[in-house]
């Protein structure tokens, strides 16, 4: 269903009343709300059979994961919609409820859905829409929720990258991306370092391989490949030395020096606000390389 820009809403944009400062541990009892509408929307009338199937199988890969009969203590162990519905509603754990999101959004896309029911495209978009008329810092993309942290960032780098990765060939290093977000959406920021720059790699790796150029070694290697072979025009590589300097410095050496080697007696605390920069450093190095790639013969 289509997000009503009611009176109230324009009144509070006219008088500067709006979400300025993105948020992400704490959901509002009308967010809740609305996700439980959108959850209705996307999986169906709990009566029908096949959508009773996806929130059983929702709610109990949940149930699973988290080792309970019950998801909520004002839910019911036998209803998985009434069950999954209370949750939503009621769950302290942001990241919980997110999970739940998650889960339903994916199982809204096998469901046969009639004619006169939302569309999965519109209930991702309402979704989307409803995080951000909250300030909240979260987007659905590619079937997983990810932290945005620079709204500005996320729109000119991480959803650029995320479509350009939807090929085929580019499959792992999507997967990789998306673990690097998943692994910073729960603060395992040393680990959101490392997928990061395997996903870098890994990009590297299929642009290579695909011009059959060497495609071994680690993210230094494959640079001076795709540089030393043309990737970018001669005419342009002094307008590009900044970006190579990034690419060769700023990923690799964040992750390696901070993410994946041995840190000794002290103990390395990589901070979210690095992990983020560099998630977003990542995806606008890949959407150059993709699209450099595309541009070259």
């Amino acid at each position: 269903m289509a997000i009503s820009d009611l009176f109230s809403k324009r009144r509070r944009r006219l008088s500067g009343d709006v979400p300025d400062i993105v948020t992400y541990d704490t959901f509002s009892s009308e967010f809740r709300t609305q996700l439980v509408y959108l959850i209705m929307d996307a999986l169906g009338d709990s009566n029908h059979p096949l959508s009773e199937r996806c929130y059983r199988q929702v709610v109990t890969a949940l149930r699973r994961e988290y080792g309970v009969f019950k998801l909520s203590n004002r839910g019911s162990q036998d209803h998985p919609y009434i069950d999954l519905l209370a949750f939503v509603e009621y769950e302290l754990d942001v990241e919980h409820v997110l999970d739940a999101i998650e889960l339903v959004m994916r199982a809204s896309e096998s469901l046969d859905r009639p004619p006169e029911a939302p569309t999965v495209k519109a209930v991702v978009h309402e979704l989307n829409a409803r995080f951000a008329e909250h300030g909240l810092g979260y987007q659905y993309e590619g079937r997983e929720i990810i932290r945005t942290d620079s709204k500005l960032l996320h729109q000119e780098a991480v959803r650029p990258a995320l479509a350009l990765l939807n090929e085929k060939n580019f499959a792992g290093a999507q997967q990789e991306f998306l673990t690097a977000f998943e692994h910073h959406r729960h603060g395992r920021e040393k680990d959101a370092l490392t997928w990061a720059l395997k996903a870098l790699e890994s990009t590297l790796k299929v642009i290579c391989g695909k011009r059959k150029w060497p495609d071994g070694g680690q993210a230094k290697d494959l640079l001076d490949t795709v540089f030393g072979r043309g990737l970018i025009e001669p005419i342009w590589q002094s307008e590009f030395a900044g970006l190579r300097s990034v690419l060769e410095s700023g990923v690799p050496t964040a992750r390696n020096r901070r993410g994946a080697h041995g840190q000794g007696a002290t103990v390395v605390t990589v901070p979210g606000y690095l992990a983020a920069f560099v998630l977003h450093q990542t995806a606008a190095a890949i959407v150059f390389l993709v699209e450099a790639d595309k541009a070259k013969p």
